[in-house]
């Protein structure tokens, strides 16, 4: 008790005496100080968990790394505690700090979040190597310790990607049967391997071309109860999408209004492609000005008719 005591207390010395400095700085470049030394107390070490998948996490927190029980001298308490995760295999990757409970659990969300903004939304087990500080506290005031360092794995939840996708709109009605004919084009691949679907529609002449995305839950939802929230749209809001430009996608519930995509009538299109990638949940639009249909004529028609050429 006495030897971690000491520990304890050389370093919030150190502490308190860094922090202070009659040297003379001008207010313009103030005294700033780096991070105090961290501390290690014996028997106080974090250690690794086994592979999380959060699909499977019922609840909002999770341990992402366990701890031994360690003694703190009298009036001594545990503060607060993190752990610096700085994934693997990124080129030039920095440690992100992710505030955990002192016994290592850290928040779904924040875990989510965090994978999804370096390796994006696929469901693939992604490792860190993490680094637990936490801290020790007395009459107001804290050492660092070091509890050492784990690896994290983490597979996120993955976002529900649907087998088939349709334009609603555009220059069909507005009604889920409509929508069934102008189906995109995805490859034979599994939609978590290949997430990106394609289409072409012809855009209205002279006039805005209005349209949404749906699935078939969606248009099951529009023709049985006239539900509209899971329509996918722009997430910047109704007819306020970019053209040529990856932008992202969200549902109207979200949104809060229709949310639905335009193509103004000043774009000049004849033909409208559209590309989502239901990983990163963007989409692309695309005018384009010229046919969808190129013609062959030659020879085989002794150069009488032609032939419609799609690509």
């Amino acid at each position: 008790m006495k030897k971690l005591s000491l520990y304890i207390s050389i370093a919030l010395a150190g502490l308190f005496m860094g922090s202070c400095s009659e040297d003379f700085k001008d207010w313009a470049d103030p005294q700033t100080n780096p991070q105090e030394d961290a501390i290690t107390i014996p028997g106080y070490q974090a250690s690794a968990v086994s592979a999380l998948d959060l699909a499977k996490v019922a609840e909002d927190s999770v341990n992402v790394y366990t701890i031994s029980s360690a003694t703190l001298p009298e009036g001594f308490e545990l503060g607060n505690s993190r752990i610096e995760l700085t994934p693997e295999g990124v080129e030039n990757a920095t440690a992100t700090e992710v505030k955990t409970s002192n016994d290592g659990k850290a928040t779904k969300a924040d875990l989510q979040a965090l994978i999804e903004s370096v390796y994006g939304k696929a469901p693939v087990a992604r490792t860190f190597d993490g680094h637990v500080y936490t801290t020790a506290v007395k009459d107001g005031q804290a050492a660092l310790i070091d509890a050492g360092t784990v690896k994290v794995t983490a597979t996120p939840v993955a976002p529900n990607i649907s087998q088939n996708y349709y334009i609603i709109g555009g220059t069909l009605d507005w009604k889920a049967d409509a929508a069934k004919t102008q189906k995109f084009n995805h490859s034979d691949i599994n939609v978590y391997d290949d997430p990106v679907f394609t289409i072409t529609i012809p855009a209205k002449e002279g006039e805005d071309t209005w349209f949404g995305i749906v699935d078939d839950a969606a248009c099951e939802a529009i023709a049985a109860n006239n539900d509209w929230s899971s329509v996918l749209g722009t997430a910047k809001g109704n007819g306020n999408n970019a053209l040529n430009e990856t932008e992202q996608l969200d549902t109207r519930a979200k949104v809060g209004n229709d949310a639905s995509f335009k193509v103004p009538a000043s774009a000049g299109a004849k033909y409208i492609k559209v590309e989502i990638n239901m990983l990163d949940y963007t989409y692309k639009i695309t005018p384009l000005s010229f046919d969808e249909y190129f013609y062959e004529i030659g020879g085989d028609s002794n150069w009488k008719s032609t032939n419609a050429l799609y690509g």
